[in-house]
């Protein structure tokens, strides 16, 4: 389906077994679709990007579902300076087959809000196996389970912009390399609100979260059951901002505990909850003290 003009309005229908240079299911060109009650399946791109839907201009998609679609940038979903909004939908079993964003590639000057949906078992042979961010994402109720990231970083998210979780769950998402639930690279805010990063696992370093030279505020949330064959089960702070907001402490409301480094007993890694390349903490309370282990 390509929309080039006008306004275009899906409902109840299913868009499947489609195969374009991108944009295989839905190619939305500046324009406004609003997807309802539908199914996008099984649509490829050749060498291209979106496989389900590619969007440059305003796309809703609502109480939708978006399976077993294959793209090199975003599986499902590639939205390049567009507006998506995913409310109540499920992005499952989708894959970027040589490149990132298995679920979903947002880019360029793109807004995405995702609420009350699922992003699950999806795959990226680079990274981002759940999503990509490169520019603003809002992600309400939400979660994002069992998603890998066959060769390198952020198994669940992938962030190169600014992120925002709330109310949501990031649960095990596997990764080849770095930050298994979420990598948050090079001048990246991740802020995560009311939510739960919980039993991923990173074949390398930092099983729930790795922040590399970005930052990364955390509220009243949970960092558990993290795994990592390296250091920093839960948290691995790379020359970045690690930022636990406590509006009273010395009341502590983040979590971090019951995570382990050097899963694979190798030892090759360190420090199971917190760690800043050089420093290991094992509590949130500890990291606020600046009292690293001895």
């Amino acid at each position: 389906m390509h929309l080039v003009g006008g306004t275009a309005f899906v409902v109840d229908s299913v868009i499947a077994g489609n195969v374009g240079r991108s944009g295989a299911g839905l190619f939305n060109v500046g324009q406004i679709a609003t997807i309802s009650g539908s199914v996008i399946s099984s649509n490829s791109t050749a060498g291209g990007d979106g496989g389900g839907i590619f969007n440059t201009g305003t796309t809703t998609i609502n109480s939708s579902t978006l399976a077993g679609n294959h793209a090199v940038l975003g599986g499902a979903i590639n939205s390049l300076n567009g507006t998506v909004t995913v409310i109540d939908s499920e992005i499952v079993d989708n894959d970027s087959v040589n490149s990132a964003g298995g679920g979903i590639y947002n880019a360029g000057n793109s807004v995405m809000q995702i609420s009350n949906s699922l992003v699950q078992r999806n795959a990226a042979f680079n990274r981002g196996g759940g999503i990509v961010n490169r520019n603003d994402m809002t992600i309400t109720g939400t979660t994002i389970s069992e998603n890998t990231s066959v060769r390198l970083e952020g198994g669940g998210i992938w962030n190169f912009g600014t992120l925002h979780i709330e109310n949501s769950t990031v649960a095990n998402n596997t990764a080849g390399d770095f930050g298994a639930g979420i990598y948050n690279w090079v001048q990246a805010t991740a802020t995560i609100v009311n939510s739960q990063v919980t039993d991923n696992k990173a074949t390398v370093d930092g099983g729930g979260i790795y922040n590399e030279e970005g930052t990364i505020n955390l509220e009243n949330s949970n960092v558990k059951g993290n795994t990592a064959n390296g250091s920093g089960g839960a948290i691995v702070n790379s020359n970045g901002t690690l930022n636990f907001v406590e509006p009273a402490f010395p009341r502590i409301t983040n979590v971090v505990k019951r995570n382990q480094a050097d899963a694979d007993g190798n030892n090759v890694g360190e420090c199971d909850n917190i760690y800043d390349g050089s420093n290991c903490f094992r509590s949130v309370r500890a990291f606020l003290n600046e009292n690293p282990v001895p």
